[in-house]
Order: structure tokens, then sequence, then C-alpha cells
């Protein structure tokens, strides 16, 4: 089940504050199924639940879905896996099948798990990436690989 807060009755529920009967019709506090929930029970509930930022614009659509999830798993991992038949570090022929689906912004950096910061890395090419090596892919999909002092190797 996932429940869903506005940020300000969320900080009013969390600070113990009493929310502003002026600003009711626009406080957001329900189930995904529509059914409503006292604010307060879903701080609670946040206290040993896992939680997932998800962030929507004015419309209501979402437009970020947090960070729940450190490793590409299921159809994202794919996705990361086929952009390229092997490794993407030049001359490595790693297949794709045995690489790693590898964050290009990394994990403890704030890189988000989506296959569009994604690549497939094989292990000793990942663990450069460790050593300060940077990977890009620009506007074409073209990877570029700079190194840890600045050379750009491709």
């Amino acid at each position: 089940m996932n429940f869903i807060l506005d940020a300000t009755t969320a900080a009013a529920a969390a600070d113990g504050e009493l929310l502003d009967p002026l600003a009711y019709r626009d406080v957001v506090s329900r189930t995904d199924r529509g059914n409503g929930v006292n604010p307060t029970a879903i701080i609670g509930v946040s206290l040993w639940a896992l939680i997932r930022r998800v962030v929507i614009d004015s419309k209501s659509v979402v437009i970020d879905m947090g960070r729940t999830q450190r490793l590409f798993t299921g159809h994202a991992r794919d996705a990361v896996k086929l952009l390229e038949a092997t490794c993407i570090w030049p001359g490595c022929d790693q297949p794709h099948s045995r690489c790693h689906a590898d964050h290009l912004t990394s994990w403890s950096t704030r890189g988000p798990t989506n296959p569009d910061n994604g690549a497939p890395l094989c292990a000793r090419h990942n663990y450069l990436e460790e050593l300060g090596f940077t990977i890009t892919r620009d506007a074409n999909g073209h990877w570029h690989i700079t190194a840890p002092d600045g050379p750009t190797i491709c």
C-alpha cells in the first residue's frame, strides 16, 4: 500500500503542529486508492516502513520517483545492459551478459537508478570507475571516458 502526503502537511504532522483550517482543501493525506488517512498516522508508519519520495508537478503528474533502490533490477537492468553488446570500455570484449549495470553518476553521489544513468561495465572497468574515471554519454549516445587526472580516453 502507498500513502500520499503533501510536503506541507507532512512537515506539520512531523512537527506535531496543527493544520491550518483554511488550508484543509489543499491537504493531501490518503492511500493510493483514495481513502483518507490521518497525516499523523502516515508519519507514524514512516518510522518503520520503506519510504519513497514521489514528486508531482502542478498537474499532479509524477516527475520523480526518488531513490529507494540502489541496484538496477528487472527491466531497468535489461535496458542498461542492452545499450551495448559488450562492456562500453574501449577495446573490452566482455559481453553485456557478463557486465554490471552500473551507474554513470554514482549512487553514493545521489545518482538515480534510472536506465539513462546506466552503462554496461565489466567488473574490471567498473572498478576503474571507482578509482576516479568518469563515464558520460552525450546526446548522440556516444560514450566518453575521462581519466582521474583529466585526459579523455575516448
